[in-house]
């Protein structure tokens, strides 16, 4: 088979110029050569295309792992610490959601403050756990557990003062957990992380307290 090759262009090109720079010219001619050879060996050798492998880069290719080759990132964390910390940042979230429905839900000011102060303050704490989780390589789920979310569902269907009244003793018994189990985690963590809810997660629940009693 006869190759049209840009190495021969290459060498045309050097023949006319060879009396210039003899040296580069030679130069020139055996990378060219060289060019040709690898080309044409390249072509006789491929076959089917179809067939053959594919391991150049390809932009049109999509590149995935398989399942199975997809590592699998563990927490450091013995069970009881994560769990705290998966415990703690749902409570955080379901308080969030509670209060996000009360703003939209509630004609009372009182309530939409408090539940305005709260999103604020859970929200910082849930920031200070995430912290934490990164450090640990610990996943933290992003949805509430099914209990959490059945009280959302019932309340939502709740209107005016009723609403007001179920809005703040749920929001009253989910930050008296919270404070408990803050404290619990802070018990039982490593000193820098028991540092982070001590300081900084803590203070956020104890912060929603008064206001929804």
């Amino acid at each position: 088979m006869f190759c049209i090759l840009p190495g021969q262009k290459i060498t045309k090109y050097l023949f006319n110029t060879m009396k210039t720079d003899f040296k580069t010219c030679c130069y020139f001619l055996a990378l060219s050569a060289l060019v040709s050879f690898s080309a044409c060996h390249s072509r006789a050798t491929s076959g089917n295309t179809a067939d053959t492998p594919h391991h150049g880069f390809d932009p049109n290719e999509v590149r995935t792992t398989p399942p199975a080759e997809r590592p699998v990132i563990k927490t450091d964390l013995p069970d009881n610490q994560a769990a705290y910390i998966k415990g703690n940042n749902e409570l955080f979230m379901y308080a969030v959601e509670l209060s996000q429905m009360a703003q939209a839900i509630s004609t009372n000011a009182a309530v939409k403050t408090n539940a305005q102060n709260t999103i604020g303050a859970d929200m910082a704490a849930m920031a200070s756990i995430s912290s934490v989780a990164i450090k640990h390589s610990l996943l933290l789920p992003s949805f509430l557990n099914p209990d959490h979310q059945k009280t959302l569902n019932t309340l939502k269907k709740a209107k005016g003062a009723a609403f007001d009244q179920k809005y703040n003793d749920i929001i009253a018994e989910s930050n008296a957990k919270l404070i408990s189990n803050c404290k619990a985690a802070a018990a039982t963590l490593s000193a820098d992380d028991a540092k982070v809810f001590s300081e900084q997660v803590l203070p956020k629940a104890q912060q929603g307290l008064p206001a929804a009693k």
